[in-house]
């Protein structure tokens, strides 16, 4: 039963009681969704790819490089004028199918 007042041609009241009636509030304990783990990229020069590096072993252009960085939030770092990324995302996403040996 929703009880309402209406009050001129264009205005109508409902109840909050007959609102909640109607749309039952959802339990208090939701379950938390898995958070992606955050993870701590180790940005060594040592341990990373520079872009054009990537783009020699791989055999892609520049441009696609930075798409799939992007693409899948791979961190970078700039250290003067070369931009260094993890060598261990960058296999991850190119499964070395397509390495230069």
């Amino acid at each position: 039963m929703v009880a309402y007042r209406k009050l001129s041609p264009r205005k109508t009241f409902v109840s909050v009681k007959s609102l909640e009636a109607l749309f039952p509030l959802r339990p208090e304990t939701l379950v938390k969704q898995n958070e992606k783990e955050s993870h701590i990229f180790d940005i060594n020069p040592k341990h990373c790819y520079t872009i054009g590096e990537v783009g020699i072993k791989f055999g892609i252009s520049e441009k696609s490089v930075y798409k799939h960085i992007r693409d899948f939030s791979i961190p970078m770092r700039q250290i003067g004028r070369f931009v260094y990324v993890p060598k261990v995302e960058i296999d991850k996403i190119y499964n070395n199918k397509n390495a230069k040996k």
